[in-house]
């Protein structure tokens, strides 16, 4: 299991103080996926954010009609980086699948539940890691911009 070194090195808990990295741990389950099993899914209530330990994870778009594969990949996700934060936003669905891309893979999930405690009990806390997501958010739209990645589906 990660510790709070890994976790204060990840995109949503930088800039995160030690005692609250110990708090979030305490909450963290780790998961093993193997090659093509499915993470989440689209359209699944977003209950949990996850953060990708090692190995990769492709973010897909499913194509009505189409059996979700390799090429429906939007951008993969890496050590130390988080994926489904629709948890936190409305309508709190998973807008893409998440699905292992490589031999395997391990996540750290963390239910909203959990989370919503700490940050209720802790605002600052709170609202560092909602400033991260904003940052997060941000820069996966700019990335998603600058590639063609949207036109392959065209």
């Amino acid at each position: 299991m990660p510790d709070i070194n890994f976790l204060s090195q990840t995109d949503i808990f930088k800039g995160i103080k030690n005692y609250q990295l110990d708090l979030i741990l305490s909450g963290c389950i780790e998961k093993k996926f193997k090659k093509e099993k499915t993470i989440f899914k689209e359209n699944e209530a977003a209950d949990r954010l996850l953060i990708v330990v090692d190995g990769e994870v492709d973010i897909r778009f499913d194509l009505p009609g189409r059996v979700n594969s390799k090429e429906s990949t939007i951008y993969i996700e890496t050590s130390s980086r988080c994926l489904g934060w629709s948890c936190f936003v409305p309508p709190y669905k998973y807008l893409l699948s998440a699905i292992c891309g490589t031999d395997r893979c391990t996540v750290l999930i963390l239910k909203k539940s959990f989370l919503m405690e700490l940050f209720e009990s802790d605002l600052k806390l709170g609202y560092q890691v909602m400033s991260n997501l904003a940052e997060i958010i941000a820069y996966r739209f700019h990335q998603m911009q600058d590639s063609d990645v949207c036109r392959r589906f065209e």
